[in-house]
């Protein structure tokens, strides 16, 4: 799944200019076109020859991350990111974690890129 949302590097903690100072550049907001790859274990159905119901992942993709993010800053999308820096890693952390608590099938692994050059990967 690919979307294009915003991000920023910020502590709560911090003031602004201790922001700036931590994380320079990236504690401004800036905007990446998103790539999500997630990986689903689990028996194969013999008759449809699927792990998991497409439609119920694509329920739970499309809201708990295309509504909440796409177009939008990651900390504007879930509260989450308000106290927690949205990092490409607590990104691919939360989507893990949401789609996990959303489906029987057992959520291998996300990952998610930010650009050609910078990716992360969380399995559990």
């Amino acid at each position: 799944m690919r979307f294009e949302a915003s991000h920023h590097y910020r502590l709560p903690h911090l003031t602004e200019s201790e922001n700036r100072d931590r994380f320079g550049p990236y504690a401004q907001s800036h905007r990446h076109e998103w790539t999500v790859h997630i990986w689903v274990e689990g028996i194969m159905d013999p008759e449809s020859g699927m792990l998991c119901d497409l439609a119920s992942l694509d329920q739970a993709i499309d809201e708990e991350i295309l509504q909440k993010f796409s177009g939008k800053d990651f900390s504007d999308g879930d509260s989450y990111f308000v106290d927690h820096p949205a990092t490409t890693e607590r990104l691919a952390q939360f989507i893990w974690q949401r789609l996990s608590a959303r489906l029987t099938e057992r959520i291998a692994k996300v990952r998610v890129t930010e650009d050609q050059d910078l990716a992360a990967e969380y399995e559990a």
